[in-house]
C-alpha cells in the first residue's frame, strides 16, 4: 500500500506523536467495500478521512494555516494540470476540490498519500528543499499515485487479508510511542516482514507516479528538471544511510533504473511553459521561480524545528552568520530575518521579533513581490503583539479583509487572530460573528471551531458554544462525543428557535451516522478479531 501506510509506518515509530492516543482495534479505520479493480471511490474516500481523523485526534497534523494554504495554492496549479491531461475526471476519480494537502511537524525528509486525496508533507522535506521546484515534484508525485488509483487498485489486488495487515501495521506504529510491548503484540501475526515487504508500491507504480508527476510540473510551469535532481541527491544520501536511509526514499525506493527513466523522459519533453510568476520573484542566486512565500515558510519551518532553548539559540546564531554572509542579497536576508523574528518569539524577546519584521519589510520594500510579503509579515506582527499581551496595538495592526488577497496564503490565519484580538478585549459579540463567518468559510478548519466555542462561552451562548464544540468533535471523527454536546446544546436552551432546530436536525443526522458506523463495524467483525 506505498505510500499510504510506509511513511505512515516509519513515520509514527520516529515520531512519538502518538504518546496520548488510546490504542485499541476499535481504531481501525473500516476498510470498506473492494471492488474488482479496487476500493470504490466511496470507499475510498471514507477510509482516507477516517485516517486523517486519526492523525487529527492524535496530533500529527501541524496547525499551520499559512503552511498548509501554501501547499494548497501551489498544488492547485498540479492539480488543474492533472484536469486538463485527463489524469484526474469528475466522477471518475478523487475531486480536485476533494485533496487535502498538510503538514506534520517531523524533521523527517518525507511526504506520503492517503486514500482519498490526503496528502502529508513533512516540516523537514520543506525546510531541506534547495528549490521550490524540488518540493512541488514531491507533490506532483504524490499526486500521480492518487490520480492513478495505486492505493485503492493494490487494496483490491490483495484484497482482504492484505487490509488486515496493513491496518495492524498502522496500529503498531499508533502503539510504538507509548508502549512497544503492546506494538509488538499488536504486530503477533507473525508477519512483520511480509507486511513491509506490502508496503512499498511496484516499480511500475513509482515509475507511473513519476511520469504524471513530471508532467503535472511541466504543464503548471514549474521546473521539471528539481525532480532528477531531488532524486540524484536521495540517492546519494541513502547510500550513507543504509538501514536508516530517509522515510521517503523507504516508502519510495529509488533506482538506478528509475533515475534514469526520469533523465529520458526529461530529455524528451518540450521546452518548458512560461512561468507563472504571480506568486514569483525572479532573482539571482535564488531560483529565479522560487515565490516569496516558499522562501519564508522554508526558513521559518527551519528554524524551528527544534524549538527547545538550546534549539532556539542554535537557530539564532546559524541565522545570524548566514544573514551576515548574504550582505548585497535582499531577499535572502529578508527571509533570514523574518525567521529571526520567530526565533525570537520563541525566546520571548517581543521586541527584537517586532525590530526583525521590520528589517525583512525594508529588505523587501522595493521587490515586486512586496504584495505578497505584506500578509506574512502583518499576521507575524499580530502573533507577536498578542504574545505579549498588547492587545491595543494588535487591535490598530489589524486590516481590513478587503486590503488580503483573495489567494493570498494568510488570509485564513489574518482571520483567526482578527478572532483572537477581540476576545482579548473582551469584544466577545465581535469575536463570535468573526468566527461564525470564520467556520462558514473554513468549516473543515478544528481550530476555527474552537475559537467559536471560546467566543459562544465568553459572551454566555452556552448553546453555540456546545454546538462548536460539536462540530470540532464531529469533524474529527468523534461521533459520540459530538452526540454528547449537541445533547448539551439542546438542554442549554437559550438560543432562538431557528438554532434549536438546526441543532434537532443535526442529532437526527449525527445518530444516522453513529448508527453507519456501527453497521459498518459489524460488517468488519472477522477483522477486529484477527487483530
Amino acid at each position: 500500500m506505498g505510500a499510504v501506510f510506509a511513511a505512515v509506518f516509519s513515520m509514527t515509530l520516529a515520531s512519538g506523536a502518538y504518546a496520548q492516543t488510546r490504542v485499541g482495534t476499535e481504531q481501525l479505520p473500516q476498510l470498506g467495500e473492494a471492488d474488482a479493480d479496487g476500493l470504490s471511490l466511496a470507499a475510498e474516500r471514507r477510509l482516507g478521512r477516517q485516517v486523517f481523523q486519526e492523525f487529527l485526534r492524535a496530533g500529527v497534523v501541524a496547525d499551520d494555516p499559512e503552511l498548509e494554504d501554501y501547499l494548497a495554492a501551489q498544488s492547485a496549479r498540479l492539480l488543474q494540470a492533472a484536469l486538463d491531461q485527463g489524469h484526474l475526471r469528475p466522477g471518475q476519480s478523487i475531486e480536485p476540490g476533494e485533496f487535502r494537502f498538510f503538514a506534520v511537524r517531523d524533521p523527517a525528509i518525507n511526504a506520503f498519500a492517503l486514500p482519498g486525496g490526503f496528502i502529508g508533507i513533512h516540516t523537514g522535506l520543506m525546510a531541506q528543499s534547495q528549490s521550490e521546484s524540488e518540493l512541488i515534484s514531491v507533490l506532483a508525485h504524490e499526486i500521480g499515485h492518487i490520480s492513478q488509483r495505486h492505493i485503492s487498485r493494490q487494496f483490491g489486488q490483495r484484497r482482504q487479508s492484505s487490509a488486515v495487515m496493513i491496518a495492524a501495521a498502522l496500529l503498531a506504529a499508533m502503539a510504538a510511542s507509548s508502549s512497544p510491548d503492546a506494538a509488538m503484540g499488536i504486530m503477533s501475526l507473525g508477519q512483520t516482514v511480509a507486511v513491509q515487504d506490502q508496503l512499498a508500491f511496484s516499480r511500475e507504480a513509482e515509475r507511473e507516479a513519476d511520469r504524471v508527476g513530471l508532467g503535472l510540473m511541466q504543464e503548471a510551469g514549474f521546473d521539471p528538471q528539481a525532480m532528477a535532481s531531488l532524486f540524484q541527491k536521495l540517492s546519494r544520501a541513502g547510500e550513507f544511510y543504509e538501514s536508516a536511509a530517509p522515510n521517503w526514499l523507504r516508502s519510495h525506493p529509488l533506482t538506478t533504473e528509475r533515475i534514469a527513466d526520469v533523465q529520458t523522459r526529461l530529455s524528451q519533453l518540450v521546452p518548458q511553459k512560461s512561468p507563472d510568476l504571480t506568486r514569483s520573484s525572479p532573482s539571482p542566486g535564488l531560483g529565479a521561480q522560487d515565490t516569496l512565500e516558499f522562501r519564508w515558510l522554508r526558513a521559518r519551518t527551519g528554524a524551528l524545528s527544534d524549538r527547545s532553548v538550546d534549539g532556539l539559540a542554535k537557530s539564532q546564531l546559524r541565522l545570524q552568520k548566514a544573514f551576515e554572509e548574504s550582505a548585497g542579497k535582499a531577499l535572502e536576508q529578508s527571509a533570514l530575518a523574518y525567521a529571526m523574528a520567530w526565533v525570537a518569539v520563541g525566546q520571548r524577546r517581543y521586541e527584537t521579533a517586532l525590530s526583525r519584521l521590520t528589517q525583512a519589510e525594508t529588505l523587501t520594500r522595493d521587490a515586486n513581490v512586496y504584495a505578497w510579503a505584506r500578509p506574512l509579515l502583518a499576521t507575524t506582527r499580530l502573533e507577536v503583539l498578542l504574545a505579549a499581551g498588547q492587545l491595543q496595538e494588535a487591535l490598530a495592526s489589524l486590516k481590513p479583509p478587503s486590503e488580503v488577497k483573495d489567494n493570498s496564503i494568510s488570509r485564513r490565519q489574518l482571520a483567526r487572530l482578527s478572532i483572537r484580538v477581540f476576545e482579548g478585549l473582551g469584544r466577545f459579540d465581535q469575536a463570535l460573528a468573526l468566527a461564525q463567518t470564520y467556520t462558514s468559510s473554513w468549516p473543515d478548519d478544528l481550530q476555527g471551531w474552537a475559537l467559536q466555542a471560546q467566543a459562544a462561552s465568553s459572551a454566555g451562548r452556552q448553546t453555540l458554544a456546545h454546538w462548536a464544540t460539536a462540530e470540532r468533535y464531529r469533524r474529527a471523527g468523534a461521533l459520540n462525543a459530538s452526540l454528547e454536546q449537541l445533547v448539551l446544546a439542546r438542554k442549554a436552551n437559550d438560543a432562538d428557535f431557528t438554532v434549536m432546530s438546526m441543532i434537532d436536525a443535526r442529532l437526527a443526522s449525527l445518530r444516522k451516522e453513529i448508527q453507519f458506523e456501527k453497521s459498518a463495524s459489524k460488517q468488519t467483525k472477522p477483522l477486529k478479531e484477527g487483530l
